[in-house]
């Protein structure tokens, strides 16, 4: 579940997701380490929850995801 009344706001994956996609659009392109590190630098997240976010993106076609990096998709898709 995205959303439960029960937790904080802090650990929603939607929020969080939103950190990742702000480090996306600021460098473009990472690697997976590399993202890590940059969304560690602006979230305290850990990297179960940093994982979770990437799955989400990927589902709803925010992120593309190959072998070396991780990029915002294309807005022409």
């Amino acid at each position: 579940m995205l959303i439960d009344k029960n937790i904080s706001p802090d650990n929603f994956v939607y929020l969080n997701a939103a950190y990742v996609l702000g480090v996306l659009l600021r460098d473009h392109e990472l690697s997976l380490a590399d993202l890590y590190v940059e969304v560690r630098r602006v979230r305290r997240m850990s990297f179960s929850m940093f994982t979770l976010c990437l799955d989400w993106l990927y589902l709803i076609n925010a992120i593309t995801i190959t072998n070396e990096t991780i990029a915002l998709c294309s807005s022409n898709n």
